[in-house]
């Protein structure tokens, strides 16, 4: 009944992806299972993953246009991706902000550098027919 089983492991590699100064834990793997169910149907299920985590996002930036039809250009060396809280209203907000320096507010005092997590996992299942 089972026509094939396979289990592939792979390195996922994330160089300077976003300008990232670390990568933590970089792996993605997955594994797959397929059951003839007669000569042209089967049932396929598979199922990935990956474990990722980027820190330390910094990098440089140039934007350019105009406010009030005057012209502007502004750009940046060594900045850095934050997470910090404001609040407004009575509600506190969490926000991103790309800076030189973590962003000071009155929620927190100042922000943290933010990270981005990469990681999950998914599953599929389907059929598969042949003619």
């Amino acid at each position: 009944m089972i026509a094939l089983l396979r289990l592939v492991l792979l390195v996922f590699f994330a160089l300077c992806l976003l300008g990232a100064g670390q990568v933590a834990v970089k792996a993605e793997g997955g594994g797959g299972l397929e059951v003839e169910l007669s000569q042209r149907l089967s049932l396929v299920i598979e199922l990935c993953g990956r474990s990722s985590r980027l820190e330390e996002i910094s990098g440089r930036y140039e934007r350019s246009g105009d406010i009030f039809g005057l012209p502007f250009h502004e750009s940046g060396e060594g900045h850095s991706l934050w997470l910090y809280q404001e609040r407004h209203s009575g509600k506190t907000y969490d926000l991103v902000g790309f800076g030189p320096a973590a962003p000071l507010t009155a929620v927190t005092g100042s922000g943290r550098p933010a990270s981005i997590s990469l990681s999950g996992v998914a599953a599929r299942a389907g059929l598969k027919t042949s003619f």
